[in-house]
C-alpha cells in the first residue's frame, strides 16, 4: 500500500499548490505495510451510515424533538432503532453492539458509551 508523502487526507491547500509543487519536484511515496497498523477502537459506520442518512431523509429527529423528547432520548431512540436494524436482538445486544462495536457516536458526535442500559430497557422490564 502507498501512500503520498504527508499521509492520507494530506492534500495541499489549493490547485495552485497542487501544481506549482508538482512541477517543482516530482511526487515522493513511501511504503507502508498494513501490518504494521496498529488500530484502536476500531468501529463500523457502514449500516449505521446509511440507517441514519435514511432517518434524516425522512425528518425523524425534529419529529421527535417536535414531541418533545430530551436530546439524550433521541440519541437513545436514534441508537436503539439503528442497533435493531443492524443486529437484531434484545436491548442488551444492542447497548453493546452500540458501545462496543458500531461507530454510530461518532456520526452522531456523541459518546453512546455513556448512555445507560436502562435507556434501551422498556420501562415494564425495569427493576422497581
Amino acid at each position: 500500500m502507498f501512500c503520498p508523502a504527508g499521509g492520507p487526507g494530506g492534500a495541499a491547500t489549493s490547485a495552485s499548490t497542487a501544481t506549482a509543487a508538482s512541477a517543482a519536484s516530482p511526487a515522493t511515496f513511501v511504503e507502508v505495510d498494513p501490518d504494521s497498523l496498529e488500530f484502536t477502537q476500531a468501529r463500523s459506520i457502514g449500516v449505521e451510515h446509511v440507517a441514519l442518512a435514511a432517518m434524516r431523509e425522512l425528518a425523524f429527529e425534529p419529529l421527535l424533538e417536535s414531541l418533545g423528547i430530551s436530546g439524550v432520548m433521541r440519541t437513545a431512540i436514534v441508537g436503539s432503532i439503528i442497533a435493531r436494524m443492524a443486529v437484531p436482538g434484545s436491548e442488551l445486544a444492542s447497548h453493546r453492539w452500540l458501545t462496543g462495536t458500531s461507530g454510530l457516536g461518532d456520526l452522531l458526535e456523541v459518546d453512546l458509551a455513556a448512555l445507560p442500559l436502562s435507556l434501551f430497557v422498556p420501562a415494564e422490564f425495569r427493576p422497581i
